[in-house]
């Protein structure tokens, strides 16, 4: 994925409008379909965007609504847009929520990313238990896990 270069400013630049959207993170987001892992879509959706806030920045948020066919067979991940792919010498956290349609639940917590995942999504004291079939509840149509982040890239 090509990053936008950042723009190089010294004393008595003049900045035009593309560099000072250049800082501002480009033009606005653009959407992608986020992969997933031990997850099966059935009929259930799956959207996401992000934005380059710089060229070595990205700001990424992506869900997944459950539809009545949708299944989990193990620790759920959701993919990062194509070709992003995050520093991992340095420790990444993203957020997380979860809602519960019936009743009406929600969890917040935090993602531990991978180079190209949202891999670990946790909720409270869990020793590490990423989101599965059954945690943080057993998922069922209408429920959504929605995660987002900052991320410094390679």
């Amino acid at each position: 994925m090509t990053q936008p270069l950042p723009p190089n400013f010294y004393a008595g630049s003049i900045i035009d409008a593309d560099d000072l959207q250049g800082i501002a993170g480009g033009p606005g987001r653009t959407p992608y379909i986020p992969s997933l892992t031990n997850i099966s879509i059935g009929n259930g959706t799956r959207a996401g965007w992000y934005r380059w806030l710089n060229s070595g920045l990205i700001k990424v948020l992506a869900q997944v609504v459950w539809g009545s066919t949708t299944t989990v067979g193990g620790v759920i991940e959701i993919g990062l847009p194509s070709g992003v792919t995050l520093d991992v010498t340095i420790p990444q956290l993203g957020l997380a929520l979860a809602t519960d349609s019936s009743p009406f639940t929600r969890n917040e917590g935090l993602t531990i990313m991978s180079a190209t995942t949202f891999s670990r999504v946790i909720f409270g004291s869990t020793n590490n238990t990423g989101a599965n079939a059954t945690y943080p509840w057993t998922w069922g149509d209408n429920d959504a896990l929605i995660v987002s982040g900052e991320f410094h890239v390679v």
